[in-house]
């Protein structure tokens, strides 16, 4: 009860609710990747991107499977849109884990296949600090 409320508070916008629950939910549930995924997108959407890939990543590590493979690329995917837009040249392995996510995600979401590529595309197109 205490993930499905964090969700509703995250859904309404109320972050510090929303962590509280989620906070909560983790204590009763170390191992929930599912979780562990919803405290990643309400990271997100408090503009806590570090925090959010941090909490995806776990998510992926518990649940191989999880749709929590497209957030993480999402996620890793605007990390470096940003970079790329301050003109700094990207880390190709930041752009190699951010593929490796979307990849995953392939397999975990199917439903998001165009778009999956569509983002792949644009991924293999940033200037990085090996391509000078």
């Amino acid at each position: 009860n205490w993930h499905l409320l964090a969700k509703c508070l995250l859904d309404h916008s109320d972050f510090d609710g929303a962590y509280d629950c989620a906070t909560q939910a983790l204590r009763l549930e170390p191992s929930n990747g599912s979780l562990w995924a919803t405290l990643g997108a309400l990271y997100l959407a408090a503009d806590q991107t570090a925090d959010g890939i941090h909490a995806l990543e776990h998510a992926v590590h518990l649940d191989p499977l999880a749709e929590a493979w497209y957030q993480l690329g999402i996620a890793r995917h605007a990390r470096l849109t940003a970079s790329a837009t301050e003109g700094a040249r990207v880390n190709a392995n930041e752009v190699t884990a951010a593929v490796e996510a979307y990849t995953c995600a392939l397999t975990a979401c199917p439903y998001q296949r165009d778009d999956i590529t569509r983002r792949l595309q644009q991924l293999h197109s940033l200037p990085t600090a090996s391509s000078q």
